[in-house]
């Protein structure tokens, strides 16, 4: 387990990331831009590689692995703080951004990161990392996940909502 997420229930956040509507949550000003700047970011059509939910052997999987090839340029969708960047087993490379209100992004699989460090401010549009293949990612992929007041949101959704 990613070592941001120690400490937090993590069945507790799986079951309520399959029952908590995202559609109330669209209606906090903070997400809704960073979910529309994000999409925007992306090459259309998005594809998703690896979606949010249950996998092999119980696990689940706190985010999606959208395609991405490799040393692309992934960029903070809004303002934030640097909260975690390391290595991990399952995530590789990735980058955690704070952006207030309890909203964490992550970015998972990345070929390297920013050299900020802990607790320095990224604005949006700076770029946060490069994509890549590292941790468990079998194909060129970028991990991005959306937590909330301590609750994993499904991001094909938030995506599917805005336009």
């Amino acid at each position: 387990m990613p070592p941001f997420l120690h400490g937090m229930p993590i069945a507790m956040l799986s079951a309520k990331a399959v029952v908590v509507s995202p559609k109330n949550l669209m209606t906090d000003k903070v997400l809704g831009v960073l979910i529309r700047t994000f999409k925007s970011s992306l090459q259309a059509p998005i594809r998703i590689v690896s979606g949010f939910g249950a996998i092999e052997d119980g696990e689940f999987h706190l985010g999606v692995d959208i395609y991405m090839p490799r040393k692309t340029e992934v960029r903070c969708p809004s303002p934030g703080i640097i909260f975690d960047k390391r290595y991990d087993d399952e995530l590789g490379n990735y980058v955690v951004i704070s952006h207030g209100e309890g909203l964490y992004t992550i970015y998972g699989h990345l070929a390297s990161y920013t050299d900020k460090d802990k607790g320095e401010h990224v604005a949006a549009g700076e770029v946060i990392g490069y994509s890549g293949i590292t941790g468990l990612a079998t194909d060129e992929a970028l991990h991005f996940a959306v937590l909330k007041d301590d609750l994993c949101l499904n991001p094909e959704i938030l995506l599917s909502m805005v336009k």
